[in-house]
């Protein structure tokens, strides 16, 4: 096995090690696991097992990270597809020109995005940031006290954050976070009233 050294400045080395901790990883598996994951020439396992969801699904590697963001336009299951789209494609945009020091949309993430969108129609169209790592992070927020954040991770892991009102005093904030699951974080979400101001009324067969 071989063994590099890397230099960094003191604001990189903290951010590497703070993103290594959040994960549960040591500091080299990090690492290890961003290489393969930038260098890797084909479709990450997640991915192939989205094969089928829709007709023209490729097996065959993208040329661009464009490519897998199209998806979302495609897809007929992903309610606000093509919004979903022109908002990763602006964020790609601005990670490769005007903000080099942000990483640019991890593919992991985006497969995570994926999964997560096709199982839950029903919500609104959220608020979408990349975080300085790549990931995807979603938000739907209706007040100060009505926050729900997803951050979404490879192998469809996800970190959320709740804010909700106490329903027994009003006048307080619930805040809850936590990983969990793409198949499980609304499960988790559902008991602080989430899909109360997270949901469109709206049939979820009508897409964007």
């Amino acid at each position: 096995m071989g063994q590099i050294t890397i230099d960094l400045d003191d604001e990189t080395e903290a951010r590497l090690k703070a993103s290594a901790k959040s994960k549960g990883l040591p500091v080299s598996r990090w690492v290890a696991e961003l290489v393969r994951e930038r260098t890797a020439t084909g479709w990450p396992e997640e991915v192939h097992q989205l094969a089928g969801a829709w007709p023209d699904f490729p097996l065959t590697p993208p040329a661009t990270l464009a490519s897998l963001i199209d998806g979302f336009r495609r897809h007929p299951h992903i309610r606000h597809g093509s919004r979903f789209a022109a908002r990763l494609e602006h964020l790609l945009e601005i990670s490769r020109e005007e903000q080099p020091e942000q990483a640019s949309p991890a593919t992991a993430s985006l497969v995570s995005l994926t999964a997560f969108l096709i199982a839950h129609p029903e919500l609104a169209y959220p608020t979408t940031v990349l975080t300085p790592d790549g990931n995807v992070r979603t938000q739907w927020r209706r007040s100060k006290d009505e926050h729900f954040a997803i951050e979404f991770f490879g192998d469809h892991d996800v970190r959320f954050v709740i804010f909700a009102p106490d329903p027994r005093h009003r006048d307080r904030t619930n805040r809850v976070s936590g990983n969990a699951t793409v198949e499980s974080v609304m499960s988790l979400a559902a008991p602080y009233g989430v899909l109360e101001w997270a949901t469109e009324r709206e049939s979820p067969s009508v897409r964007a």
